[in-house]
């Protein structure tokens, strides 16, 4: 099965200039805990997550206004997916990086929606069939759950 099939296509993001005042009460409206972080030209390079938020303002000891995604983001690397790319390796991925979010991109490396490892357990669940066994995505997400 291809991502293109479970992925979420209505997604925000944000900049490396946004406030994480704004990029909390975008998680807020849109019941997320991860947002990505877009260049100008639409490319994820990075991730925020609700985390992030927390950790950043404990260690910039500064409010959340003051705080932007660029100065947490710390450089890490980014793990994306592309629209057609198979399950299985997507959740290998999500696996080897622990991640449980990855951005989707489009064949110009735009974001074009998130695949998240809810997204694969319920469709996994709903179909109970060998596209994305049960068993193959339970074990993904005991493996990103372990402590790091």
């Amino acid at each position: 099965m291809h991502i293109n099939k479970i992925m979420t296509t209505e997604t925000c993001s944000c900049e490396l200039d946004t406030t994480l005042d704004k990029v909390a009460i975008m998680m807020w409206e849109n019941d997320c805990g991860s947002i990505p972080i877009l260049d100008d030209k639409k490319h994820p390079v990075g991730m925020v997550t609700d985390r992030d938020i927390a950790i950043g303002a404990a260690l910039k000891t500064k409010p959340l206004w003051q705080i932007t995604t660029g100065e947490i983001n710390n450089d890490r690397p980014i793990f994306t997916c592309k629209l057609n790319d198979n399950v299985h390796d997507v959740l290998t991925t999500m696996k080897t990086e622990k991640i449980r979010r990855v951005p989707v991109i489009n064949n110009k490396s735009e974001l074009c929606g998130m695949v998240s490892m809810s997204d694969i357990v319920n469709v996994s669940e709903q179909k109970r069939d060998a596209d994305i066994p049960y068993k193959e995505a339970m074990n993904t997400l005991k493996a990103i759950a372990t402590h790091h």
